[in-house]
């Protein structure tokens, strides 16, 4: 008779470790599942007109929830110097540095202070949105003890954060500014 061997540890194991496999399975996808609900929430909210303020808070809210990241923040870029070239496709050169660029904290996880954050500060002392904005492409950064490219925010490592993502958020005008995600 076929079946099942009784009494044999390798077949259990491996059941055992097939039933591991499908539950991981089953959580990645439960994750992918949810990560597209809401980039599709968001895509909805984008196309009603919703107004600014509330979208950037909303999207926030939506990445720290759904990447499962303590720290998120949008900066807008206030004044894109001639030398920081916007175009997807520009390969970065010598003069591309975001000396002189103005960024200001549109939203954040840590919440607003009105009095600071309407106040635009150099891009230089936001290492990781600089460098996003000098290579105009996204920045994943998994260990802030080995990163090379710049030196890191001390207010990231002061909190315990050690990995971290910027992109550039783009509009019709060109570069609008860059998202940044950060966790432990």
């Amino acid at each position: 008779m076929t079946g099942y061997p009784d009494n044999d540890p390798e077949f259990e194991n491996s059941a055992v470790q097939s039933d591991e496999s499908s539950v991981q399975i089953q959580l990645a996808l439960n994750r992918r599942i949810h990560q597209q609900e809401m980039l599709a929430l968001l895509s909805q909210r984008a196309l009603r007109g919703v107004h600014l303020h509330f979208f950037l808070e909303m999207t926030i809210a939506m990445i720290t929830q759904t990447m499962n990241v303590k720290t998120c923040r949008i900066w807008e870029c206030l004044n894109l110097p001639e030398n920081i070239h916007t175009e997807p496709n520009h390969k970065q050169g010598e003069g591309d540095r975001p000396e002189g660029l103005l960024l200001a904290l549109r939203a954040t996880t840590e919440g607003l202070d009105s009095r600071r954050d309407k106040a635009a500060v150099e891009a230089q002392t936001q290492p990781l949105a600089a460098y996003a904005l000098s290579i105009r492409e996204p920045v994943c950064m998994v260990d802030m003890a080995r990163e090379s490219r710049f030196d890191f925010s001390a207010e990231y490592d002061a909190q315990g954060l050690r990995s971290a993502v910027a992109v550039l958020i783009h509009n019709a005008q060109g570069v609008y500014g860059v998202l940044e995600a950060a966790s432990e």
